[in-house]
């Protein structure tokens, strides 16, 4: 999300979540998904003062010590005021779009079609009918900023990589509650060496990226900062709701595969033609659901890549029990990054 004022000067923030679209059947017009959240910063009622002091009391903060600026960003997104009831005017290139009001959450999700000559100009290269495109969006009165997305125009035909976040491309520790709310609110992001540099490698040969997980949507700015800073390539990102009201404290950190399984599904489901490669790790439960995922849509899944951080080994019983029916050269276990440098994924 890019906006001309900082949320501490803004009585409004629009957040806007990159997504990727698709042709229509027509072969001439590109459905571009829109999803936005909007709140007001700064807003801590009874629940979201008492969340803060679990927060801090299960860090081990003092009640009364000053965190530290990490803590303060990290958290700043989950005590906030959703804004229910508001419109969106998005602007792309030319022409202008409303889409559905916001939800009880703030959110909203909408889509947008557009003619593909009238994309055109907006893509990065114009030699070519795909890419990024970069929109604006604003609520619909007077005093509003204007905010600043963008949406992955991706052809019908090719290869994406369906990856998860936590322990395959970012050092979590989820398997440790405790570590892993460390690792997400007291410590900078950390990179599973070399993860980069094969995705890139990957994307240079022309595949194009998604970013599952079962992260909260609240955690969509400082995960996004880190898939740029840390030199992954640019994608989807594809997480899941949380609201305090309704959830228990530690509730965003508990995995909840269903939200995993749904993500990918959608992926696989908007686009049947493309090729995927899903890659993820053993901490919890990727091997099952990917594996699911290829009893399901076999023609579509080239590859499966999991991290194994549990030390089982490729021959264990989960693992063969997880891509029972896929066939052997289709899933492989590894455990550093680097192992992966000989895949030739053009051949998928």
């Amino acid at each position: 999300m890019v906006s001309p004022k900082t949320p501490t000067t803004a009585e409004k923030v629009v957040v806007l979540f990159r997504t990727c679209g698709h042709l229509d059947a027509d072969g001439r017009t590109w459905v571009l998904p829109i999803h936005a959240w909007v709140y007001e910063p700064h807003c801590k009622g009874r629940v979201q003062r008492a969340t803060l002091a679990l927060f801090r009391r299960y860090l081990r903060y003092k009640t009364k010590a000053t965190v530290n600026d990490l803590f303060q960003q990290r958290t700043q997104a989950f005590f906030v005021g959703n804004q229910r009831g508001l419109r969106l005017n998005i602007e792309i290139g030319n022409q202008n779009f409303f889409i559905e009001k916001t939800g009880t959450n703030g959110h909203v999700k909408g889509m947008v079609r557009i003619p593909s000559e009238a994309l055109q100009a907006s893509l990065p290269d114009s030699s070519v009918d795909h890419g990024w495109v970069d929109f604006s969006a604003a609520l619909t009165n007077p005093q509003s900023l204007v905010y600043s997305g963008r949406a992955l125009c991706l052809p019908r035909t090719g290869l994406s990589v369906i990856s998860d976040i936590d322990d395959t491309i970012k050092h979590s520790h989820v398997r440790n509650r405790k570590e892993l709310l460390t690792n997400t609110f007291l410590r900078s992001f950390q990179p599973v060496p070399d993860a980069a540099a094969i995705y890139q490698s990957w994307n240079q040969q022309g595949a194009q990226f998604h970013y599952v997980s079962s992260s909260p949507w609240q955690l969509h700015e400082p995960l996004t900062e880190f898939i740029s800073s840390a030199g992954f390539p640019e994608g989807s990102l594809h997480l899941r709701f949380f609201g305090l009201r309704n959830s228990r404290f530690l509730s965003p950190f508990v995995f909840r595969p269903e939200n995993k399984a749904r993500s990918i599904t959608a992926l696989l489901q908007q686009y049947p033609q493309r090729r995927f490669i899903l890659i993820g790790d053993s901490g919890e439960r990727d091997p099952e659901i990917y594996g699911a995922a290829t009893r399901r849509f076999p023609s579509q899944i080239a590859r499966i890549f999991i991290r194994d951080i549990t030390n089982q080994g490729s021959h264990s019983k989960r693992f063969r029990k997880a891509f029972q029916g896929a066939a052997m050269n289709r899933w492989r276990i590894y455990q550093h990054a680097e192992e992966l440098s000989d895949e030739k994924i053009l051949d998928y």
